[in-house]
């Protein structure tokens, strides 16, 4: 059964959980990870000993299989609870092992003890996907797991430093010493780790124990076509990384490397991986999952290869393997980060529990084939002789493995996609999306939203998805906003939305909906439009006009006329002109500016009406400062004029002194008759000085245009 919880309680539960993880990260650190590795190379363990340790972790993922009895009728949170306080404490039987004079003996009773740690960590460890997911929703949780595996990935810095730090300085004497410390600080750090699972909020319980359940949901997970894809993947990756993981062998046995300078090279490792989840956490699910693991996979099957063609080199190599670690360390991070958050996405719902059973149990599959493939090598020593050193064989299985994953995740995702998710990580796409989440904690909503328009208007693949997500939102403000700059991201992906939106005569952004569409393909159908055109009110007409202008539909000008004179407004008649004037309507433009002067507006309208005639000629700038230059000092507009249009001007030298005075008089009348007397078009009859300086600009830009064309 799961549990739901209130928004305050997710975000307290997240918290709480974090916290603990970051003890259980010095836990895993000191009482298990590669501190335990290294003390079981100190004991002198076997190749075939160290992959039982190698693949403890997931063999033991068997003992999940009982997790539904412990878990019935309980609390998930309060059962993980009491199998971590119980883990933390058989820690402290790593401190009997110097007692034990045999070392074979000593060497299975440490392997013993590690795998009565996993066992306990194996079922309690169950309850972890289902809290994540009841912790967070669907599109907090990638967000959530990257930050869950950013504190992971910090913590392991600073416990390898202080690892390498008691190995190398010797704080408490001899090297065993300084592992028994290790040990014990995670003992204590696994109880504070409990004590935070304890405050915990009730994150769900198994109504139904039986085997015959799990079964069941397994059957059901093998109908399920991502489900099976990423059980095999589950299974592939986690071999490879445990063969992987033999990079530690190669260190103590083939190069002879110091504790201390092992754990140096896994620092920096740790370092890499740590950006890595960083980068994935900006990310926040904007790029393909699928692509991101293949690329982790890839980067580790480099790597593999890598490690399969080293000679055996001495420690003097030790420099060398930096850049190595580091490479392979972002790749694992990725890998794993991007498989959590898949597999808490796929999981069945109120079946959480069983479906991380059976994910546990793909890799202790994976973890016995491993054993099996390294017993057999111990059988067959020839074999290990093949390449250019004993672990070449190992590190090429790990390779061929890695390679098996991406071939899953290729022919998994859509193959046409997959070149533009690699894409996105380029640096103009990470910059930008550090940008995005760096924006999260700006209070300021008026700036916040001048930033992400300005990110709306960028032609980054990152601005594509961000437009795809605003015009898909409930939220009428982001949907304005999307619109209101398609002009800069035009893409007919975007099409189905805004059609919807412009088809709607209820939508408060109707307009801006119709207007985008105009700058979307051309050759979108424009059928649509043309009904919306003929069902709907003249508000609805003119916007449909100039976006159907705008893609290249021929109006006759009459009936563009008819809906400009129904239309009450100037607001919306603007439309109709914006979209003549794009397209260079000459004969719209001319019918609607004889329409307004017979008209006679105030001068406002007449300069506007103007601004926007001698924009189809390209000269509204020259019109702007005619009319500016006329309001500051009367008179001086028909200079600028003049001086523009020198060898246009209708009238001989003689007029245009006069044509000046009666200007400066602002005698209309007089304006007018030497119109009439050098033979202005009939209709060019001005009212005001505003309307004459404009009617005399569009007869000399019509005359100089008919004489550069003759």
């Amino acid at each position: 059964m799961t549990a739901y919880l209130p928004r305050s309680i997710r975000e307290k539960g997240r918290k709480t959980l974090l916290m603990m993880q970051v003890f259980n990260t010095v836990t895993f650190a000191f009482s298990f990870g590669e501190v335990i590795l290294l003390l079981a190379l100190f004991y002198g363990a076997s190749d075939t000993q160290m992959a039982f340790m190698f693949a403890g972790i997931h063999l033991c993922a068997l003992a999940s299989i009982t997790a539904p009895y412990f878990f019935k009728n309980r609390d998930n949170s309060a059962v993980w609870f009491m199998f971590w306080f119980i883990r933390s404490l058989i820690c402290l039987s790593y401190l009997l092992l110097p007692f034990i004079e045999d070392a074979e003996i000593r060497i299975f009773m440490l392997i013993g003890i590690y795998y009565l740690f996993m066992l306990f960590k194996s079922i309690g460890g169950s309850a972890w996907l289902p809290a994540v997911r009841v912790l967070s929703t669907e599109r907090e949780r990638p967000e959530f797991i990257s930050d869950i595996f950013n504190v992971i990935h910090v913590l392991l810095i600073f416990a390898t430093l202080v690892s390498y730090l008691f190995l190398e300085i010797r704080v408490f004497g001899s090297e065993l010493s300084n592992f028994h410390a290790l040990i014990i600080i995670g003992v204590i750090s696994g109880l504070l780790a409990s004590y935070q699972l304890n405050k915990l909020p009730p994150t769900g319980m198994v109504d139904d124990a039986s085997m015959s359940e799990t079964l069941s949901v397994f059957k059901q997970m093998l109908k399920n076509s991502t489900q099976v894809k990423i059980m095999l993947i589950c299974m592939l990756q986690t071999a490879a990384m445990i063969l992987l993981a033999y990079s530690i062998s190669f260190f103590r046995n083939i190069m002879e490397l110091k504790s201390e300078k092992i754990i140096l090279l896994t620092l920096f490792g740790l370092i890499s991986a740590t950006l890595c989840t960083k980068f994935i956490s900006i990310s926040a699910g904007r790029i393909n999952a699928w692509s991101i693991l293949l690329i982790g996979n890839i980067s580790m099957g480099i790597g593999a290869v890598i490690f399969a063609f080293s000679p055996e080199v001495d420690a003097k190599y030790f420099y060398f393997f930096i850049p190595l670690m580091i490479f392979i360390f972002a790749g694992r991070s990725a890998a794993m980060t991007i498989f959590s958050q898949m597999q808490a996405d796929s999981m069945t719902e109120g079946k959480s529990l069983q479906n991380t059973i059976i994910y546990q149990l793909c890799t202790a599959v994976a973890g016995l084939s491993v054993l099996l493939f390294i017993t057999c090598l111990e059988y067959y020593p020839d074999i290990r002789l093949m390449g250019s050193n004993n672990y070449s064989v190992i590190f090429l299985t790990s390779a061929v493995l890695c390679i098996a994953v991406c071939f899953t995740s290729y022919r998994v995702h859509y193959k046409h996609k997959l070149a533009i998710n690699i894409a996105l990580i380029s640096p103009q796409n990470i910059y930008m999306m550090y940008r995005l989440q760096r924006l999260r904690v700006e209070e300021d909503s008026g700036r916040k939203n001048h930033i992400m328009e300005g990110f709306l208007r960028e032609g980054s693949q990152i601005s594509k998805q961000l437009m795809d997500d605003y015009l898909k939102t409930s939220d009428v403000r982001k949907r304005y906003a999307a619109l209101r700059c398609i002009v800069d991201n035009p893409n007919m992906d975007f099409y189905p939305q805004i059609l919807v939106e412009a088809l709607s005569s209820e939508s408060p952004i109707q307009i801006e909906a119709i207007t985008a569409l105009g700058f979307l393909d051309t050759t979108q159908d424009k059928g649509p439009l043309l009904t919306l055109y003929k069902e709907g009110d003249n508000y609805q007409k003119a916007i449909v006009i100039k976006t159907l202008l705008r893609l290249g539909h021929k109006f006759e000008v009459d009936e563009v006329l008819d809906v400009y004179k129904a239309i009450v407004t100037n607001r919306m008649r603007l439309h109709i002109i914006i979209g003549a004037i794009e397209v260079k309507r000459h004969d719209i433009i001319e019918a609607i500016l004889r329409y307004e002067l017979d008209k006679k507006p105030d001068a406002i309208w007449t300069r506007a009406i103007f601004h926007y005639t001698l924009e189809v000629y390209d000269r509204r700038l020259a019109m702007v400062e005619i009319f500016d230059e006329e309001s500051a000092l009367p008179g001086h507009g028909i200079e600028i004029l003049i001086d523009y249009m020198d060898n246009s001007l209708p009238f001989p030298d003689e007029q245009i002194s006069k044509l000046q005075a009666l200007f400066i008089q602002k005698n209309i009348d007089e304006i007018n008759a030497l119109f009439r007397q050098e033979k202005l078009p009939e209709w060019m009859i001005a009212y005001s000085v505003e309307s004459a300086l404009g009617l005399l600009f569009l007869h000399c830009q019509n005359k100089e245009q008919s004489e550069n064309k003759s």
